[in-house]
């Protein structure tokens, strides 16, 4: 999902740095903020009953990171991981839901 960044900064959206390897969110926290990536490069992931890390999708520029979990009342089934040194906007939930 691409926002025009102006649009989400006007509703409470803050731009944040990430340097390689930061967690964006871990498995079982819950969804508080809409996040869209600026620039660089995100994976989900999570690790398996044997310890293998699953790799569920990478995401780059103009992706959003989970969005329709703002929208259930469930907890993230996995981990938002940077890959390079990442820029994300950030909304809180809240202002997100209501600029929608």
């Amino acid at each position: 999902m691409l926002i025009d960044l102006d649009l989400l900064s006007a509703h409470g959206g803050t731009i944040h740095t990430y340097d390689s390897h930061d967690y964006i969110f871990q498995i079982e926290e819950t969804p508080r903020c809409y996040y869209q990536i600026v620039s660089g490069d995100v994976k989900l992931n999570y690790t398996n009953e044997e310890g293998k890390e699953l790799i569920q999708s990478f995401l780059t520029k103009g992706e959003s990171v989970c969005e329709l979990l703002l929208f259930v009342d469930e907890k993230y089934p996995v981990n938002a991981v940077t890959i390079s040194d990442c820029t994300i906007m950030k909304v809180p939930k809240a202002e997100f839901i209501q600029m929608l």
